[in-house]
């Protein structure tokens, strides 16, 4: 019987299981895709410090940036620019394999094409169901780690408990004319709400998605018929992908024997949607948790709180305040995001932040909180009825 069942073999559970499997725990993964590798609906940008702390092979980037342009109403540029790479976009099917194989090397026991029909909470153990074609079986532990993502059906099998809030991401792969730099849009008539990205993964490919709470694939469609019309991409037909991205942490992440991580537990900054960094470190902590559980055996959910209450310390702060500026985001009107980012350049602002060094690309809530305290954007702010509610301003 193996000690753990992790649910997911993507990014987040294959960590887990190489986690768990490098300690010495008899590991198994239920995957309900039939392999690992294909394509992902996720843009894949990743920062240097995701890659540091986790031990990313080169291999599996793509390109490496330094530098982005935003777009906003009225076709304002903003070149953002520093002198080192902020971030690297990684080809996210090939990551998942780079995951698996790891865990695997470890011991990790992978179980592909077997969605997980119902798991059963018992005094003695965890059981859990899967499908297998026509026939059913069933695998025992004393665990389970629920790392299948969002909205998988899994989650609700354990937990009660419902994201707080969602929005919808739609992505495609396009043939591109040698772009070398990220592109992010603000542009209301184009993403109500949130905004689009153009991410190139060579000389002659790149991602187009954006994040909307509808139509999400109309607007996507908007945003390939302008690229094309602006001869940035090639005109073809492409096809698109679409998930869901959870914008608030689920607000119970345990129980008796199990714990949720990952997307699924809605560790994802609200501001972009990435979910891939801090999806690791909550499995850091998931497997910290875990491996002392098992330990002592102790399976309770008194003693499997811990791990809400470590991830938590770790990032709830950071997703509160990136939540809030994800909230006055929502709200802006092409007239203010203009008037705003008009601001920001007149002012020296954007200098100012490029130059600080605590201005991070995996933290965002410490730049929000700055911005906030800006005297030249409280006007602004003040129109969107922003939930900084904190910061006064001083005259």
């Amino acid at each position: 019987m193996p000690d753990v069942i992790i649910i997911g073999a993507g990014v987040v559970g294959s960590y887990l299981a190489s986690r768990l499997a490098g300690i010495g725990y008899k590991v198994t993964v239920c995957e309900k895709k039939p392999q690992i590798g294909g394509p992902v609906c996720c843009t894949g940008i990743i920062s240097r410090e995701c890659i540091d702390t986790f031990g990313i092979s080169d291999d599996v980037i793509l390109r490496h940036f330094n530098a982005a342009r935003v777009i906003y109403p009225d076709d304002r540029v903003i070149e953002l620019r520093r002198p080192e790479v902020q971030a690297c976009v990684v080809d996210r099917g090939a990551l998942d394999s780079m995951m698996v194989k790891r865990a695997q090397a470890a011991g990790a026991i992978f179980n592909f094409n077997s969605p997980v029909k119902n798991i059963e909470i018992g005094n003695e153990s965890v059981t859990v169901t899967i499908s297998n074609g026509a026939r059913e079986s069933t695998v025992e532990a004393a665990l389970v780690a629920d790392a299948s993502g969002f909205n998988s059906g899994i989650t609700a099998k354990l937990t009660a408990c419902k994201p707080g809030d969602f929005v919808m991401g739609a992505q495609a792969t396009v043939a591109t004319r040698g772009l070398d730099k990220v592109e992010v849009y603000f542009d209301r008539k184009i993403v109500p709400g949130f905004f689009g990205w153009l991410v190139p993964l060579s000389d002659n490919k790149a991602l187009v998605g954006l994040m909307s709470r509808h139509n999400t694939k109309g607007y996507l469609h908007s945003l390939l018929a302008l690229l094309t019309e602006e001869k940035k991409i090639k005109p073809e037909s492409v096809e698109i992908s679409v998930r869901g991205i959870p914008l608030k942490p689920l607000a119970r992440t345990y129980g008796k024997r199990f714990i949720i991580t990952g997307s699924a537990a809605g560790q994802v900054k609200p501001l972009t949607g990435g979910g891939i960094y801090y999806g690791l470190l909550g499995a850091d902590l998931a497997a910290e948790t875990l491996h002392g559980a098992l330990v002592i055996k102790n399976f309770s959910a008194g003693y499997l709180a811990g791990y809400e209450k470590a991830w938590q310390q770790k990032l709830s702060k950071e997703l509160r305040r990136s939540y809030r500026a994800k909230q006055v985001l929502e709200r802006m009107t092409n007239w203010q995001l203009g008037k705003a980012f008009d601001i920001a350049v007149e002012t020296g602002m954007v200098e100012a932040i490029l130059a600080a060094p605590e201005v991070s690309f995996d933290w965002h809530g410490d730049l929000a909180a700055r911005l906030v305290k800006e005297k030249a954007l409280s006007g602004i702010l003040k129109l969107v009825k922003s939930p900084f509610h904190v910061v006064k301003q001083v005259n």
